[in-house]
């Protein structure tokens, strides 16, 4: 299981032959699977009293809880789908889109993940575009909320910001998800 800044590490530091853009391409029921081999095998549990997630956590929770319901006594399912729509679809393949189209991207084989910038950059607009909602701009949630002086600062120290550190090449393989 993986938190914060380790998954990013983990993909990162994999070695050939599934390095980089060669990492297999697993899902979320692969992910739950490791994570029960590893709760059963190495821990001896048999029983979860609570699996709670978010987003992609969530949807690992749905799994859980229709994978292993002998073992799931409650889920706490926070901000996620059941089923991947139509809409969430087109999302990610914009999102993959742009991220491969940054000439530096070279196919997943880049030297640093600054190196695809301008794709990250790219991603930051279109989440900033569909990730929040046309009420909160227009409200100026972005000032009231979490401080920025214009759309400018909250697109820079907000959006570019969270994305900018990340592996292109481990976004994608979250994508594939």
């Amino acid at each position: 299981m993986s938190r914060g800044n380790q998954s990013y590490t983990t993909l990162r530091d994999t070695i050939a032959p599934h390095a980089r853009s060669r990492f297999p391409k697993i899902r979320i029921g692969d992910d739950v699977q490791a994570q029960h081999k590893f709760l059963v095998d190495q821990l001896g549990l048999c029983e979860l009293a609570l699996v709670i997630g978010g987003s992609m956590g969530g949807q690992q929770v749905y799994e859980w809880a229709v994978r292993y319901p002998d073992m799931v006594k409650r889920a706490a399912i926070i901000a996620a789908t059941a089923r991947t729509s139509h809409h969430q679809v087109n999302f990610v393949d914009t999102l993959r889109e742009a991220l491969t189209s940054d000439p530096a991207f070279n196919q997943g084989r880049y030297e640093r993940a600054s190196d695809v910038g301008v794709g990250l950059d790219r991603m930051a607009k279109i989440v900033a575009s569909l990730g929040w909602s046309a009420e909160f701009y227009q409200k100026e949630r972005w000032r009231i909320i979490l401080g920025m002086s214009s759309i400018t600062d909250f697109m820079n120290g907000v959006m570019k910001a969270y994305f900018q550190p990340m592996d292109p090449n481990v976004l994608l393989a979250q994508m594939w998800k």
